[in-house]
């Protein structure tokens, strides 16, 4: 997996690898789950629901969520807002 061989072996922070201090449990769960590909944009959005979810209880500020694969398209815009 060229994603986990990246991290673990050549990417290093303040000139230490990261394999130093990240496990490859880690790695690999980073690889597959927070990647912005269609699994880990979904993954990242169940985790947003489910926080946003457990706020909107304690507050009287309206949450709203917007699927990323659908506004994409900028069908909820008008043109000439800046989009």
């Amino acid at each position: 997996n060229a994603c986990f061989d990246n991290i673990k072996y050549t990417q290093k922070i303040r000139g230490h690898p990261t394999a130093e201090f990240l496990s490859d449990g880690d790695i690999t769960n980073y690889c597959e789950n927070g990647t912005l590909n269609n699994h880990g944009s979904s993954h990242l959005n169940k985790r947003l629901i489910k926080f946003v979810e457990s706020k909107r209880r304690n507050t009287s500020l309206a949450l709203h969520i917007f699927d990323d694969n659908v506004i994409k398209s900028c069908e909820y815009t008008e043109r000439g807002d800046g989009r």
